[in-house]
């Protein structure tokens, strides 16, 4: 998308780098070979042959060799070349999406990334037993007033329980008092205190917003927190026990429940039938089909259970499943409220190793608000190269006013558009407090409702995009391989598509023929001219 503030700096830079995959007239003197008209650069034939670690420059008949193969395989490329077989939709394509994939490969910091996803993996490690009281900041865009009466709230809350009430007790109490407040009111405009409790058996990362997490995961069993703000409003959180995560166990169930279809049954008849079903498990008959046979869940024939997560079910069954611990184990009948429950341990699944992990969660990470923490080491790097300068007093009139006005409002735009002091300054560009107003107003991608929260992350965005187009721009003078690794790659999808045609989709006992009569073929269709020169200079030097 056009950022217009942008563009009237930067976007002559766009110009100073983009011809590097034209083909200009090269000079003689680095030209290794010409193959149906298209000059090689003796730059790309050493590319190649460094990157697959093909050839012994110091050994005349090694690179004679070499050169041979280089030179049918550019010959192979003038001929798909000649077919318009990179014209067509699917060639073009994939290329595309092969380039877009190595640009973005240049502007990531794989290192400091895997360090952010290894800190939530390790994390993940752990889950926490928790509840917690939210008072709702209830307008979807709110500024540093609208924060006054929710704060003054949740501190009264959190004195309440400082000073001993139950925490549960307090929070259910408070939501109740709220649902019959709305039940009982004939005005629908009357103010009701609201607040909200929730009870969370099983809380893990990447349930809650990065905020709610950090401060979830900091805090020590029994612990209540000073209210947290989120944009769903402020927290109080109370930690009841942290657990290590355990191994994922695949089960077969089979529930005897004291209703069956059109039978009730006694305490006493479900307990005696489900003595006789575990005794005939035991004895070894096929689990699933005791299932099939008395279970009262018949929406599941086989009774097997999805891989038994943390929290997933009551939990005096949780515990049941994971004290089974050998494949084949049977529990034994456990009678609660809604009737008698056996289990069989099919399987106990290892948690995924980082590796096999790492790859899912940066995908998660990076729709996530962790994504700032992803790209941080990168981002940082940047600013650092193209000598980025914050101006605070510049960015505190902003703030400032952001207490009346939404940043992402007209009305802030309106106010701001004037507003000349420079608030940041990169690679040399003053970028005026107006133009990040604009950056706000045009491109307001932040989901933050409090105005201080989102005007922080917009700025973070806004500096992003200028040192990454920036880097964009400058990406081939600092990584001068990129034009080749583009090259080779266009020039490996012609050579797949011309061999396939012409050689791999005839049988194999007549490829090897079918190869070399076509070789010769090219070489007498194509003008091919190597300088044997260059080439013997490139051993002398390579020594």
């Amino acid at each position: 998308m056009e950022k217009q503030f942008l563009m009237k700096k930067i976007l002559i830079l766009s110009f100073v780098f983009i011809g590097f995959v034209a083909k200009a007239q090269l000079p003689e003197d680095s030209v290794i070979m010409t193959v149906a008209g298209k000059q090689i650069s003796l730059a790309e034939f050493e590319f190649i042959a460094k990157k697959n670690n093909e050839v012994d420059f110091s050994n005349e008949k090694a690179l004679k060799e070499y050169s041979e193969l280089f030179k049918n395989f550019k010959l192979k490329v003038a001929e798909a070349e000649s077919l318009d077989i990179d014209k067509l939709r699917k060639f073009i394509t994939e290329l595309s999406g092969y380039e877009a994939q190595l640009r973005m490969s240049y502007l990531t910091d794989n290192k400091g990334e895997e360090e952010v996803i290894r800190v939530l993996y390790d994390r993940a490690k752990e889950y926490l037993e928790l509840s917690q009281i939210v008072i709702p900041i209830l307008s979807p865009q709110y500024l540093a007033k609208d924060t006054v009466e929710p704060y003054k709230q949740a501190m009264q809350v959190y004195e309440r329980i400082k000073n001993g009430a139950d925490f549960d007790q307090v929070g259910k109490e408070l939501y109740d008092e709220y649902l019959n407040c709305r039940r009982n009111s004939n005005d629908a405009n009357k103010a009701c205190f609201q607040a909200i409790y929730e009870d969370i058996p099983c809380f893990q990362i990447l349930q809650k917003l990065k905020v709610f997490e950090e401060k979830a995961y900091s805090m020590k069993v029994g612990e209540v927190s000073l209210p947290i703000r989120s944009a769903e409003g402020y927290h109080l959180i109370k930690i009841k026990d942290r657990k290590k995560y355990p191994e994922l166990h695949r089960v077969l169930y089979i529930g005897l429940a004291f209703k069956n279809d059109s039978i009730t049954r006694t305490k006493e008849e479900v307990q005696k039938l489900a003595d006789e079903v575990y005794q005939k498990a035991l004895a070894g008959e096929d689990f699933s089909l005791l299932a099939q046979k008395y279970s009262s869940d018949k929406s599941n024939n086989t009774g097997m259970l999805p891989p038994v997560k943390p929290g997933e079910l009551m939990k005096p069954l949780e515990e049941i499943v994971y004290t089974l611990s050998t494949p084949g184990e049977v529990s034994k009948p456990y009678m609660t409220e809604y009737g008698c429950h056996i289990f069989k341990l099919v399987e106990i699944i290892p948690n995924p190793s980082f590796e096999d992990e790492k790859e899912k969660m940066r995908t998660t990470i990076r729709r996530d608000d962790h994504n700032f923490d992803l790209f941080k080491t990168f981002d940082e790097r940047l600013k650092k190269e193209y000598n980025y300068t914050f101006y605070p007093e510049a960015y505190a009139e902003l703030e400032k006013l952001a207490e009346d006005y939404f940043p992402s409002s007209n009305e802030f735009f309106n106010k701001a558009v004037d507003m000349k002091q420079t608030v940041a300054v990169i690679n040399g560009i003053e970028f005026p407090q107006s133009e990040l107003a604009y950056y706000m107003n045009r491109f307001p991608y932040s989901t933050k409702p409090y105005a201080g929260d989102f005007m922080k992350e917009v700025y973070d965005l806004f500096v992003r995009d200028i040192v990454t187009t920036l880097e964009k721009e400058n990406m081939v003078v600092k990584h001068p391989e990129i034009p080749y690794l583009l090259q080779e790659y266009r020039d490996g999808m012609l050579l797949f598509e011309i061999s396939n045609l012409m050689v791999w989709s005839h049988p194999v006992e007549e490829q090897a023929t079918l190869e070399k009569n076509w070789i010769k073929e090219l070489n007498e269709k194509y003008p091919v001219k190597i300088n044997r020169k260059l080439l013997k200079k490139l051993k002398t030097t390579k020594k």
